[in-house]
């Protein structure tokens, strides 16, 4: 007879920005969704393609315009509080 037992169930907490910050600098692509950190791979090369046509063009529009500022990748943004919103 063979029994299947389930795994716990994962305890989901929200993850402090002090938490955030001290995680290692080990090369992994972290986000963190509704307060939980995720590990995330590396973008397609499709979606490169676009993203960097997507800013060519904004980049572009921005300059004329002067409007704001224009990141090709991703910055940490600090919402304030304990955890991420």
């Amino acid at each position: 007879m063979v029994v299947q037992v389930a795994a716990p169930p994962r305890i989901k907490r929200q993850i402090t920005y002090a938490e955030y910050r001290a995680l290692p600098e080990n090369g992994n692509r972290y986000e963190v969704l509704n307060g939980e950190l995720i590990m995330t791979a590396a973008p397609f090369i499709g979606h490169q393609r676009v993203s960097g046509n997507l800013h060519f063009i904004l980049e572009r529009w921005n300059r004329a315009n002067k409007w704001g500022k224009i990141f090709a990748a991703p910055v940490e943004v600090y919402l304030g509080g304990e955890a991420f919103v």
